[in-house]
């Protein structure tokens, strides 16, 4: 345990504070000074011993102050930069003159585990800087007193490019110079963070869009048109059309893109919770999750954009509340009765027909035509059309192909064919899930319709047997399921001729196939191959 002491700066005050800890016969190991503090380490001491130590302490004169404290101030400082250091994503650690690594990084600890494979000892500590560094000299690096930037290293194989900082201790001219510290930055990092940069600052964020039809390029031209201005955006789309992904690029390219972005999802959280979230909590107001007052994301996005996803799933308290905002600008906290005023742009986004929402009296026309005065309509993955699915699909499989680590498969005419034949009702994002597992599961270089495991949907011809006069009867079960197999299987053979392809239409086996033709009296019209 340790105590601190706050005091006075006196002489001999220090000696009448050793005198109390020797007085109790506790073990001292420690002792710091600081600016009118003294830091005492008693391990092993009993809390009993340790309160009747402060009780004496505070009975000299001088000492305004005595108490338990978790850290001694070095203690506290060695953890915080042993923090800081393993948050670092980079290799950064100590050699002495010799080059023998005294101090390392998890990110060293790490990296030399992976790539040391020849060490059956895969610590770092102790290691010499030669036997896992090439072209890093430690007679270089501590020459002199002067840091080197730039230097090209290899390590295990992989190329870093590595910062030196010489470390010198004591006073000694001569051999001032103990060692040095190393920063190894990755390449491959180095080079991602570069293009980062250079898309930010070169690249339009609605040129990110990924789209190749005419009707796509129209509504991106559109969203440029309308980025620019301050007025309330309405973003009209099914799930899965981008509806987030374009609002954020409409920030980005604005004036306010260099404030804050924040969203919400009105349909994932009840009424207070959602209320609290978007408009705050006052202070003391017991019905909020914090007691001490909290502010929402619209005062959090002060001149920034707010983004207010399914806004028609909002409930009606909230309608009325986020019309008012609307008008002035103005709103209160919740428990509050002071008003506060925000400068943030609205962009609303829903995938419900609010016009319709409006007559059944389910959304207020009032908030719809506020909300409406910019609009943006997405269309669905099917409207973009067959050529756009393949385009994003190549997309999609080249980004999850590096994503993994593997070489990018292709598709194959069926599984092409079943994508853009596919009613896709998630739309880009199912789209998009639907090529990274099949590009996870694919074990030769073609993507096969069997690859994509779409959820199974019926065509209009495929569903007629449910409308047939014969169901209408009373009967067993298994008897309208054969009666409705049979008829399936009759509709679907003249487009998949074959065993094969009709099992891997319907997703069984062409043996199953077989079977079943044969006990419907079918197999005579169709191939088995």
């Amino acid at each position: 345990m340790r105590i601190e002491v706050s005091c006075k700066d006196r002489l001999g005050i220090t000696q009448e504070v050793l005198s109390i800890v020797v007085q109790h016969r506790v073990n001292l190991t420690g002792i710091e000074l600081g600016h009118r503090r003294l830091f005492l380490k008693l391990p092993g001491a009993a809390t009993h011993t340790l309160n009747a130590i402060i009780k004496d302490l505070v009975k000299i004169s001088g000492v305004n102050h005595a108490c338990l404290v978790p850290f001694m101030p070095s203690e506290r400082e060695h953890y915080e930069f042993n923090i800081v250091m393993d948050a670092m994503p980079e290799p950064i650690f100590s050699v002495d003159k010799k080059g023998v690594v005294l101090v390392a990084n998890q990110a060293t600890k790490n990296f030399f585990k992976q790539a040391a494979e020849s060490y059956q000892n895969t610590e770092i500590i102790g290691k010499n800087l030669n036997t896992f560094c090439h072209n890093l000299e430690i007679e270089n690096l501590t020459k002199d007193s002067n840091n080197q930037f730039g230097l090209h290293v290899s390590c295990f194989g992989e190329n870093f490019i590595a910062d030196s900082f010489p470390v010198c201790l004591g006073n000694d001219e001569n051999n001032r110079i103990s060692g040095a510290v190393i920063y190894l930055h990755s390449m491959n990092r180095i080079g991602k963070q570069l293009a980062a940069f250079q898309n930010h600052n070169q690249s339009r964020a609605l040129d990110q869009i990924l789209h190749q039809c005419e009707r796509m390029k129209s509504v991106v031209a559109e969203a440029q048109r309308v980025a620019s201005l301050q007025a309330t955006l309405l973003v009209v789309g099914d799930t899965g059309t981008g509806k987030e992904l374009f609002a954020r690029a409409c920030h980005e390219e604005s004036e306010r893109r260099d404030k804050p972005f924040l969203a919400l999802n009105c349909a994932a959280l009840p009424e207070n919770a959602a209320e609290t979230e978007l408009f705050g909590s006052a202070l003391g107001n017991h019905e909020a999750s914090d007691f001490h007052g909290k502010p929402g994301l619209i005062e959090l996005a002060e001149g920034g954009t707010i983004f207010l996803d399914e806004v028609g799933d909002m409930s009606p308290y909230l309608q009325v509340k986020l019309l008012r905002f609307l008008q002035d600008g103005r709103f209160r906290r919740v428990g509050s009765q002071d008003e506060i005023r925000i400068d943030v742009r609205v962009i609303c986004a829903t995938h419900h027909d609010l016009p319709a929402l409006v007559e059944q009296k389910r959304f207020r026309g009032d908030l719809f035509y506020r909300l409406k005065v910019l609009t943006l309509n997405l269309p669905t993955l099917k409207e973009r059309g067959p050529e756009e699915i393949q385009f994003l699909a190549e997309h999609f499989a080249k980004e999850s192909s590096q994503q993994i680590q593997r070489p990018c498969p292709k598709f194959s005419k069926p599984a092409l064919d079943l994508m853009q034949n596919y009613h896709w009702p998630g739309n880009v994002r199912q789209l998009e899930n639907a090529i990274f597992q099949a590009v996870t599961i694919v074990e030769t270089a073609i993507i096969e319709p069997m690859h994509l495991r779409l959820p199974y949907h019926l065509t209009q011809e495929e569903s007629a047997p449910l409308q047939d006069p014969y169901f209408e009867r009373e009967m067993r079960l298994d008897e309208a399921m054969k009666h409705y197999e049979k008829h399936l299987l009759e509709s679907l053979y003249p487009k998949y001729p074959s065993t094969r392809k009709l099992g891997k239409r319907l997703g069984i086996s062409h043996t199953a196939v077989a079977n079943k033709l044969k006990e419907y009296g079918l197999m005579s019209t169709v191939k088995n191959s």
